[in-house]
């Protein structure tokens, strides 16, 4: 790799971006852990009820955080601090308005949505449970993102990551000890509480010297088309994801019973392992970026070569770890059963083989987004999270029964890399392919000079 600064801080960046989402990734699992070793398969089975719903009200959230730190920080760019403030104050009353709505479509909905998936009383108990206490976490949620995000665009990142470690340790610490005392309600309250913790700590940034975010009560149509705009293409992933999910857990519970849903919420589990890929997006964002705005097409080339090895080798690397200890991965996760752990570490060992491929249209749907085609991002985010493994997932279902899901989703992110590859290839053309750059070697070294 050549030592230059942009290279040096890439690895810089991948380093934090990398810490942040692996923590995110633990605060998804923690639940997982917890509920799996304490209480067992049959709660697992509840949990997975539950997870389409969780995809589906983090994609609300981050429609709306995310939407809310570009818009906010596009006005701070434009030198236009009124503007900035005005959408800050926008960007929480929209957070405030979707955890209400969130939180009534739980009270009023949840009975509809079990009734549909037609569980056994059991598993809807305990899926009722769960979400107890976790529809207040929903209901914060919003507003908590919203919270994050405009800190993080304030530059405090120190508090930031204060906030995201101390929100998993309570979560964990709360859960492990109340569900000994209350079982699976506990694991929703510890969740409550470390929610709770982490929003306390963020507000201390409003007592800093250097904050400079300011509430403003606005409300304006426009800006609010602006946000979802903004928004659109990052968080689209958790819809797609949650609607994957969704039709998964119905079809199994169709085809296959309620047996098979611990062994489902495990792989899910394992296929958000990806979401690392997201710190290598993270990383490469503010370089590309800045070479597009030199116009160094070389730069924006060696940097996607760079970040291209990274994902593979991240990918590769998984795969083979997966692969060895996909038994041990299922026992941490919670499963004590012989069988499902049997069945659960060929599953894993299934799905995981292409996740190299996933490295890559993460980070193809990064850079579309960057240079902004953020429709042709969300149809690749649409065909590689939606289209693609519920189309895979029933076919083979349906042809070679339980193992014939876990093939489905094990093939679905190769088969996305070759037919979006295809796709851009006739729509943009060779020349193009795959950076839709014009051709251009001029190399500017502004941001690119060689260190010693």
């Amino acid at each position: 790799m050549k030592k230059c600064f942009s290279n040096k801080k890439f690895r810089s960046l991948l380093l934090t971006g990398s810490f942040t989402v692996i923590i995110q990734y633990l605060m998804i699992l923690s639940d997982t852990i917890i509920i799996g070793n304490i209480l067992g398969e049959q709660e697992l089975a509840a949990v997975n009820v539950i997870k389409p719903v969780q995809s589906f009200v983090i994609f609300v959230t981050s429609l709306i955080s995310i939407g809310t730190s570009v818009y906010y920080s596009y006005e701070i760019g434009k030198f236009n601090k009124n503007r900035a403030d005005c959408i800050f104050g926008e960007g929480i009353f929209l957070a405030t308005l979707s955890g209400i709505l969130l939180f009534l479509a739980g009270v009023y909905g949840n009975d509809i949505y079990f009734n549909y998936l037609n569980i056994s009383s059991q598993v809807r108990m305990g899926a009722f449970n769960y979400y107890f206490y976790y529809q207040f976490v929903i209901l914060l949620l919003p507003f908590y993102t919203v919270l994050l995000e405009l800190v993080y665009a304030d530059g405090d990142e120190w508090i930031c990551n204060i906030s995201s470690v101390v929100q998993i340790l309570v979560n964990i610490l709360f859960s492990v000890l109340l569900c000994y005392r209350i079982g699976i309600l506990g694991v929703g309250l510890g969740s409550l509480f470390g929610m709770i913790s982490s929003i306390a700590i963020l507000l201390i940034h409003f007592m800093r010297k250097q904050n400079t975010l300011h509430f403003v009560l606005h409300f304006n149509y426009q800006d609010i088309l602006n946000i979802i705009r903004c928004g659109m293409t990052d968080s689209s992933a958790y819809l797609f994801m949650g609607m994957t999910s969704f039709a998964t857990s119905k079809f199994v519970l169709t085809n296959f019973g309620e047996y098979y849903l611990p062994i489902l919420l495990v792989v899910f589990d394992i296929i958000e392992l990806t979401l690392v890929f997201d710190g290598i997006g993270q990383a490469v964002t503010p370089i590309i970026n800045v070479y597009r705005g030199e116009k160094n097409h070389a730069g924006i080339r060696r940097i996607m070569r760079t970040s291209l090895m990274y994902a593979t080798a991240e990918g590769i690397g998984l795969s083979i770890l997966l692969y060895f200890f996909g038994e041990n991965v299922a026992v941490l996760l919670g499963l004590s059963d012989a069988e499902l752990i049997e069945i659960s570490s060929v599953a894993i060992r299934l799905v995981s083989p292409f996740f190299f491929c996933s490295g890559i249209l993460f980070l193809g749907t990064t850079y579309y987004m960057i240079i902004q085609k953020e429709i042709l991002a969300t149809v690749i985010t649409g065909v590689k999270d939606a289209l693609i493994p519920i189309t895979f997932i029933c076919i083979f279902g349906l042809f070679f029964g339980i193992h014939g899901v876990w093939i489905g989703l094990g093939l679905s992110p190769f088969v996305s890399v070759v037919l979006i590859s295809l796709y851009i290839l006739m729509r943009y053309g060779k020349e193009k392919f795959p950076l839709l750059l014009e051709k251009d070697d001029r190399e500017i070294y502004i941001y690119d000079i060689e260190l010693n």
